[in-house]
């Protein structure tokens, strides 16, 4: 197959026989009924008695088949035999397939478009035909980028973390890659960087960012997970109020007790890998998901990432203040019973010392049990803010250096 592949002269003379050919209409339309069949059956099947009958059903003369580089019917009938002759067949081919999409119904077109993809897939891995060189040199704007974005659209439709990824499918969006990375469309190469944000696979993460011409430093190597549970929008004080002297902040409290009832839980991930960044929730009810969702956004749309401790001083406050409450009750309450030789009130005044040194150990020992746990705020530009709770601290602030760096790197 080597010798059939056509280079880069073979391929600009193709080219140039479909543009100045009186009859390119009609060949090409042959030319792309007789390689589109082929694809279908999978076999580069010929013959005299059939391109006779696919030349007939398009009013291709053998006469008017003449090229320089060949005459194409009889090229088709016997099987190119040279570069320039595998060249020419899918010149001709890809003018069909532009005709024939200007002429569609745009529901018609969308599956002309996909077609010709999965048919381009089986031809560059079982022939010499190359179709994506003639797509930038003889396509229209229009039917060009929807090959474009048709070859971008399959490549995600093929991506997966799902199991063990097929070998095969790597190598069938290596070579979808490589053809967006090779076309002169500039609008190609957007959709090849949205596939290094938006892939699932890091081997067609990494060879997006390859053809790119982006380096892969460690942070890309090593994905970055926090995980944490949907937090409530933090409101002004004005807004507060409003919520509770409306009673809106009552119902939403009979919400959440109902949730709590019926163990809503809705938890979120968030992965830095990369330049990518990729949102996962999940919301259970009972114990079985009833939803979940992915998201993934360029680094570059965060606008604005923290990170806070919610009520951090509270129960350092509320304990001190149970212990001054009950040093203070208890010492008057003994006080009390000393000088007036009141038996109750002196085991009263042990009781309530007793309970405001509890309240304080208790708030002590809750501070140590939550201690480390954040809540994490990042604003991605269109969409709403993401906020968690009960995040570690550690992990958050390795999230957020991380996004420092790489949007440092992106700007640089």
């Amino acid at each position: 197959m080597s010798e059939l592949t056509a280079g880069a002269h073979e391929l600009e003379r193709a080219q140039s026989c479909v543009r100045a050919h009186a009859h390119a209409q009609q060949l090409g339309a042959f030319a792309y009924d007789v390689l589109t069949t082929q694809a279908e059956g999978r076999s580069l099947f010929a013959g005299q008695k059939f391109m006779s009958q696919r030349a007939s059903d398009h009013a291709v003369e053998r006469d008017n088949a003449n090229t320089d580089l060949g005459n194409l019917l009889s090229i088709l009938e016997r099987g190119p035999s040279v570069a320039s002759e595998v060249a020419l067949v899918a010149a001709f081919a890809v003018h069909g397939f532009g005709d024939a999409w200007q002429r569609a119904e745009p529901r018609e077109r969308e599956e002309r478009t996909q077609k010709l993809v999965a048919h381009v897939d089986w031809l560059q891995a079982a022939t010499a035909y190359r179709l994506m060189p003639a797509i930038d040199g003889l396509l229209q704007d229009a039917p060009r980028a929807a090959v474009y974005e048709a070859i971008a659209a399959a490549v995600a439709h093929d991506d997966t973390t799902q199991g063990e990824v097929d070998l095969s499918v790597r190598a069938r969006n290596t070579a979808r890659l490589c053809a967006l990375a090779n076309a002169k469309h500039e609008p190609a190469r957007s959709l090849l960087a949205r596939v290094r944000v938006n892939a699932h696979d890091a081997v067609t993460r990494a060879t997006a960012a390859a053809l790119l011409g982006e380096t892969l430093p460690e942070p890309d190597r090593e994905k970055l997970r926090v995980f944490g549970s949907v937090a409530a929008a933090s409101r002004r004080p004005l807004v507060a109020v409003l919520r509770w002297v409306s009673g809106w902040a009552l119902l939403h409290f009979g919400y959440r007790v109902l949730c709590f009832l019926l163990r809503v839980q809705r938890e979120v991930e968030i992965e830095l890998d990369g330049s990518a960044l990729r949102i996962h929730g999940r919301t259970s009810l009972l114990g079985r998901t009833v939803r979940s969702s992915r998201s993934s956004y360029a680094v570059e749309r965060v606008t604005g990432a923290l990170r806070r401790a919610r009520f951090a001083l509270l129960r350092t406050i509320v304990g001190v203040l149970a212990l001054c409450a009950g040093v203070l009750l208890g010492g008057h309450l003994a006080f009390e019973g000393s000088r007036g030789g009141g038996s109750v009130l002196l085991p009263l005044a042990a009781l309530v010392t007793a309970l405001g040194c509890f309240v304080d150990l208790a708030m002590h020992v809750l501070g140590d049990a939550t201690h480390g746990r954040v809540e994490l705020q990042l604003d991605v530009a269109g969409t709403r803010s993401i906020r968690l709770s009960g995040v570690g601290l550690a992990e958050a602030d390795r999230l957020l250096e991380r996004l420092a760096a790489r949007l440092a790197q992106q700007r640089s």
